[in-house]
């Protein structure tokens, strides 16, 4: 009979990342705090929390093509919020959003994402879409990305899942495709297959490389 009856389970956690080089002289010091966090009865799931940062370059480092940051000391608070629809449903769909500060510009982006089961669960599908901004006083950029999922299950050992994916950064499609067969519960025979760009999934740390093709066979 409480005010928050309607949620199922409330989660809070706070997260602390400190690097130093070989000098001991810190690199990164950086808190997560996520205050809301929870899932209703019905299955919605919400969630928000902040960042503080503190950041040293010892180098000029490019953020985003045409936003390059100046080597030195940063300290930025940054704020992140995410929903999800119940998983259980045919059709889904929810966004991650973030905004604040980083180093000395700051920056927003928006991630809305949709996702759909076919009856019978045999054929899954899930569609990611959107952008990153960032503005700085050396200059601005933008980072879009589509991301598209798709995965079939022949019997529920198995299954054939797809990732394609685009930015407008390389203006590259890459794909991986993943065939696995769950042979019995210790023993899994995969056969992977990548193709294009290989990208970084944090967009706001390291650079991108083309890959070609690969193909892999695994028995694990």
């Amino acid at each position: 009979d409480s005010a928050f009856s309607w949620v199922k389970q409330f989660f809070f956690d706070t997260s602390w990342y400190y690097v130093t080089d070989l000098d001991n002289r810190v690199q990164s010091d950086d808190w997560t705090f996520t205050p809301l966090q929870f899932t209703t009865q019905t299955g919605w799931h919400w969630s928000a929390n902040v960042s503080t940062n503190h950041e040293v370059l010892a180098s000029d480092y490019e953020l985003v093509p045409g936003a390059t940051i100046p080597a030195g000391s940063y300290n930025f608070v940054a704020g992140h919020m995410n929903m999800n629809s119940p998983s259980s449903n045919p059709l889904g769909f929810g966004f991650s959003a973030e905004a604040g500060n980083i180093y000395d510009g700051h920056y927003k982006d928006f991630f809305p994402n949709v996702s759909w089961s076919a009856p019978g669960g045999h054929f899954t599908a899930s569609l990611l879409d959107g952008a990153l901004w960032v503005y700085t006083p050396q200059g601005n950029g933008i980072v879009r990305v589509s991301e598209l999922n798709l995965g079939y299950s022949f019997t529920p050992d198995l299954t054939l899942s797809t990732l394609t994916q685009y930015n407008n950064i390389s203006h590259t499609v890459s794909e991986n495709a993943i065939l696995q067969w769950n042979i019995q519960p210790d023993r899994i025979f995969d056969v992977v297959w990548n193709h294009g760009l290989t990208m970084n999934p944090n967009l706001l740390q390291g650079q991108q490389t083309i890959a070609g093709n690969t193909v892999l066979v695994k028995l694990a």
